[in-house]
């Protein structure tokens, strides 16, 4: 944290970051690294059996399922049970859509099928949210893993939508049929994906996520205005790691009201806390 010393500061701000730059050495390093994934990624599964496609296939759907569950498990640290809900809500009525007995889907049906997955998901999972927008900890975990199980006992249960329990016969569309093409098409979803959680994190909504991981109570004390002093200690020590004296993604105007500093090297700040928008 930058803070100035001056009793008339106005307002705290933290300091730009700048991007180290690159040496040459470097550079080839990184483009020897990216060129080596790619070769790994996408040209080892083209050149290999159906079975392999088929394979890394079914790993590109379950990495887009972990993406998604970065955001609350790892950006938020809350702990969620019921993924496989969404996930089997989504594949269900893809299927069902989709399911044209023996012949290819058309590219629109095909579209209207993924589309209405995505929906599905999310609106199953906007109801939940709210559902559970109080609790967080082992009780949303609690509360995730009830809705999973409850899924799975009863909407996957039905014989009309799950073909009698012996599965939805969904043919893909003919530009799709080739594993080693629908591999390319998930994994160009993966890559939507990586983009949507990395810049999920430079937003309002992310930025709070991560302070809600750092500290919970101090996060929703500042965000709702209930603190009106930081009283702060600095201690001239380097560590390793720990817990941010301020919670991350929290935006705040902090007014320096009174500063001491003592023989040891340690520093006293009292600053005014007002919360304001990003």
């Amino acid at each position: 944290m930058a803070a100035r010393t001056d009793a008339q500061a106005d307002v705290w701000s933290a300091p730009v970051p700048t991007r180290p730059s690159i040496s040459a050495g470097g550079l080839v390093a990184r483009i020897v690294v990216i060129g080596l994934l790619v070769a790994l990624v996408i040209g080892l599964p083209l050149s290999g059996s159906p079975d392999l496609q088929h394979h890394v296939t079914l790993a590109a759907i379950f990495a887009i399922v972990g993406i998604s569950m970065n955001i609350l498990v790892g950006y938020a640290g809350q702990i969620s049970l019921g993924q496989q809900g969404f996930v089997g809500m989504g594949a269900l009525v893809a299927a069902n859509l989709v399911n044209t007995e023996l012949n290819a889907a058309d590219p629109f049906t095909f579209g209207l099928c993924l589309a209405a997955a995505v929906g599905l998901g999310a609106a199953t999972a906007f109801v939940l949210g709210i559902v559970a927008l109080r609790i967080s900890g082992l009780y949303l975990a609690l509360v995730t893993l009830v809705f999973g199980v409850v899924v799975a006992d009863s909407v996957f249960s039905i014989e009309a939508l799950n073909g009698h329990s012996t599965g939805v016969r969904a043919i893909r569309p003919e530009a799709l049929a080739d594993e080693g093409h629908f591999y390319l098409f998930c994994l160009a979803f993966v890559a939507v994906m990586v983009y949507i959680d990395w810049s999920f994190t430079r937003t309002k909504a992310g930025r709070a996520a991560n302070a809600l991981r750092e500290n919970e109570l101090a996060a929703q004390a500042f965000a709702t205005g209930l603190v009106d002093e930081c009283h702060l200690f600095l201690a001239p020590v380097v560590v390793g790691g720990g817990t941010r004296s301020l919670p991350d993604g929290v935006h705040l105007g902090l007014v320096l009201l009174d500063e001491r500093r003592f023989g040891n090297g340690m520093v006293y700040l009292r600053y005014r806390a007002t919360p304001r928008s990003p």
